[in-house]
């Protein structure tokens, strides 16, 4: 739940429609992420037992994560798991390790990850914004490992997918959208998942802290104020 400061006479609101869910209902599948659904869904028929899911910021690698781990009963990896022989001890077979390109995860703790996982002849889901063949690593036999890793992709979002999303936020903090509005977001705003994401979150805010109702006025200022940034 997030709480909001009031400043300058604006009103004091809680935002308790920010709970994001991560099932496979609320997951919306578009030509852009199809194939990276599909390839998931027919776990355990993949091609290598490593596995690397490749998306922008906000493409719904996460999402698409939980939900293999959630079917599969995988180890979720966190970043403050340093303790490889506790952590060995809570996988079964699969594990998920998120934005490998972002996580200073320790070289040599991942190295043994790695290798406990192909003892057991188990599987690893990554998710990173980039091949982790790019990646640049201090330890060489864990790059040569990752390396190895098939990467699945999740494309470009596709206008079908950011209208779907962009009405799926808002509805989410009980806002409904009309088309003409809709189409007004779609023909001024950056063509990303994540910059939607920011988009809804920052109206919301306006029109709750002024207590506006949604209109083209207040989505052009919206979107103004975010260019400045």
């Amino acid at each position: 739940m997030k709480t909001f400061k009031s400043n300058n006479n604006k009103q004091l609101f809680f935002d308790l429609n920010n709970n994001a869910s991560f099932t496979i209902d609320d997951f919306i599948i578009s030509a852009s992420n199809i194939k990276a659904f599909n390839y998931l869904k027919k776990w355990p028929q993949w091609d290598d037992n490593f596995i690397a899911l490749i998306g922008k910021q906000g493409s719904g690698k996460s999402h698409l994560a939980k939900i293999w781990a959630l079917e599969n009963n995988s180890f979720y990896l966190d970043k403050n798991d340093t303790d490889i022989n506790e952590v060995i001890k809570k996988i079964k077979l699969c594990v998920v390790v998120e934005d490998l390109d972002r996580i200073d995860y320790n070289s040599t703790f991942m190295f043994h990850l790695i290798n406990h996982v192909k003892e057991i002849n188990g599987y690893i889901l990554y998710t990173s914004r980039r091949n982790p063949a790019s990646l640049k690593l201090n330890l060489q036999d864990l790059d040569s490992r990752l390396r190895a890793a098939i990467p699945i992709r999740i494309e470009d979002p596709d206008d079908f997918l950011l209208e779907a999303i962009l009405i799926k936020l808002f509805a989410d903090k009980q806002i409904d959208l009309s088309a003409n509005l809709t189409n007004f977001i779609l023909k001024r705003s950056n063509r990303s998942c994540e910059y939607i994401k920011r988009l809804v979150d920052s109206v919301y805010i306006k029109i709750m802290e002024e207590r506006r109702p949604l209109t083209i006025p207040l989505l052009s200022n919206v979107l103004e104020e975010m260019e400045e940034k």
